[in-house]
């Protein structure tokens, strides 16, 4: 039996493995970098920890909210939204500042912001014409000398 010592004919190719085994990991490297940048970074809302932060502040003033003891209804009339505000003992809250924002939820730029005007005591509407049928958000926010209040609801145009 005899045995071989020193380099063998296929040794030469190791080298040549191993620049090949570095190659194919940077060729991978280089397409998941590619797929990373190309596509959605998945981000849902632009300054998510600065809006985090303030979030103990929207608490606090929907406790205040709440403190005033105010109701509303929001309703869809054929031309447009109507927003009812009373106060703790259920009188009309009249002479407030009604802003009206549409928002449709499945997809941007087709938002409306309106301001609404008082057809009765406690009572605004906003005529509108809705480009698109389906569900749309009608956030009001109305500001009285007595404070402000927000609401929302969701409505369907059909």
């Amino acid at each position: 039996m005899s045995r071989m010592t020193g380099p063998q004919p296929s040794d030469r190719f190791i080298p040549w493995g191993i620049a090949l085994f570095f190659a194919v990991q940077a060729i991978g490297f280089a397409w998941f970098y590619r797929i990373s940048t190309a596509t959605s970074p998945g981000l849902v809302t632009d300054s998510a920890y600065e809006k985090g932060l303030q979030y103990n502040d929207v608490i606090a003033k929907a406790a205040a909210q709440d403190l005033l003891g105010w109701t509303s209804a929001i309703t869809r009339k054929n031309e447009g939204i109507e927003f009812a505000l009373r106060d703790g003992q259920g009188k009309p809250l009249a002479g407030a500042r009604a802003h009206l924002w549409l928002v449709r939820p499945v997809h941007d730029g087709e938002d409306r912001q309106l301001e609404m005007k008082e057809t009765a005591p406690g009572h605004y509407f906003a005529a509108l014409a809705v480009p698109e049928k389906g569900l749309w958000e009608a956030r009001i926010r109305a500001e009285t000398p007595k404070g402000a209040y927000q609401s929302s609801e969701r409505i369907v145009f059909k």
